[in-house]
């Protein structure tokens, strides 16, 4: 069962991992980061800002905030400065973990349903 600890825990994991994926990117030379590499949004640094630009549209959906600029085939190019992504992430991963340190303990039994970057129905607020 999902619960509001399970939450905060995986929120936690979530940062700790980002943290340690920029450390490792943070190793690379910017042309190394940007370097097309063959994946679906072909760079290192393009690959975490669209993974950045996807956390903010759901917590955009999730606490009520702003979501992201532009549309999913722009979030590849949304942080083309390494430093301003690094700054983005952590404060994202600490927005993330605030919320989900605000959780109630009757979250489970929210329902949020979708669509494109607006929230349609939320039945218990969370």
């Amino acid at each position: 069962m999902i619960t509001p600890g399970w939450c905060h825990t995986m929120a936690r994991y979530n940062s700790w991992q980002n943290g340690n994926i920029v450390s490792t990117a943070d190793t690379l030379t910017d042309e190394a980061r940007r370097a097309d590499r063959g994946a679906w949004f072909g760079s290192i640094q393009a690959t975490l800002s669209h993974l950045l630009w996807g956390d903010l549209m759901w917590m955009s959906r999730f606490d009520g905030g702003d979501p992201p600029g532009g549309s999913i085939s722009e979030s590849a190019g949304m942080f083309p400065d390494w430093p301003a992504f690094c700054q983005s992430r952590k404060a994202t991963d600490r927005r993330i973990e605030r919320w989900a340190e605000r959780l109630e303990p009757d979250c489970a039994s929210c329902t949020c349903s979708t669509t494109r970057r607006t929230t349609a129905a939320r039945s218990t607020p969370c």
